[in-house]
């Protein structure tokens, strides 16, 4: 920039729009940072898909109380989509104490490179939950879910 404010111009740029100019109205179209080709639809609708299809087919993952039969023990289990297991993998039974459940998990993912993470999200809290009324805990009847994760779970008789 010159000493006046003017920056040096060439003859190819005279008669075309300054775009350091302060009234210079310019358009972003036509620059690759902003243009989204079919490839980049096609990732963004395979990324968007596993959450959308979740929402819509299993609702939002909701608590329910399970008590252990035993010890009186109370938890917290889900239904629904498993928007945790999406989002940090593998991981999610790991922190919810099934290491058992959680390396095969790690397994499966590795050997799919990932792709298996588009599935599990919507069995795991399903699976979760069989488990753990398959060894000694019950639904908590004055849970408000109760009825729903009757239904979702498919029991016949009270737990």
């Amino acid at each position: 920039m010159a000493i006046d404010g003017t920056y040096p111009v060439s003859a190819e740029q005279i008669g075309k729009p300054d775009p350091l100019a302060s009234d210079y109205v310019g358009t972003l179209k036509g620059t690759a940072m902003f243009e989204f080709s079919v490839f980049h639809w096609l990732v963004f609708v395979i990324l968007v898909s596993p959450i959308v299809l979740g929402l819509l087919l299993l609702g939002l993952q909701k608590p329910v109380r399970i008590i252990h039969r035993d010890s009186g023990l109370v938890k917290t289990g889900y239904i629904g989509y498993n928007w945790t297991h999406l989002v940090f993998g593998w991981f999610v039974p790991v922190v919810r104490g099934e290491l058992g459940v959680g390396v095969p998990h790690l397994l499966i993912t590795l050997l799919s490179f990932g792709l298996s993470q588009l599935v599990f999200p919507f069995l795991y809290n399903c699976q979760y939950m069989n488990r753990m009324l398959t060894t000694g805990w019950r639904l908590d009847d004055t849970d408000p879910n109760y009825e729903l994760a009757k239904q979702t779970l498919d029991l016949r008789s009270p737990l």
